[in-house]
């Protein structure tokens, strides 16, 4: 099976609830993460052992990664995505 390395943005109640889903899904690997907040960023990344970003220009230009979890809050979706 082929492994996806994902990264995920917005590191709250829901950031926290996917990364403790993909501990579940062997082919996932949660590489990589941000949030604005450098003490929720460094938290989360010791938690889950993922690298915490400084930026999110250094975490959207972060190669490893296959695919992105946005869970931030709803209105700035459309925003990360374009």
């Amino acid at each position: 099976m082929t492994s996806v390395n994902i990264g995920i943005i917005g590191l709250g109640n829901w950031g926290n609830k996917l990364a403790a889903s993909l501990k579940n899904i062997a082919e996932a690997n949660l590489v990589s993460c941000y949030a604005r907040t450098k003490n929720k960023r460094e938290d989360f990344a010791n938690k889950y052992s993922c690298e915490a970003k400084d930026t999110i220009a250094d975490f959207l230009n972060d190669k490893r990664l296959d695919g992105v979890l946005i869970a931030t809050p709803h209105s700035s979706h459309v925003e990360m995505i374009t």
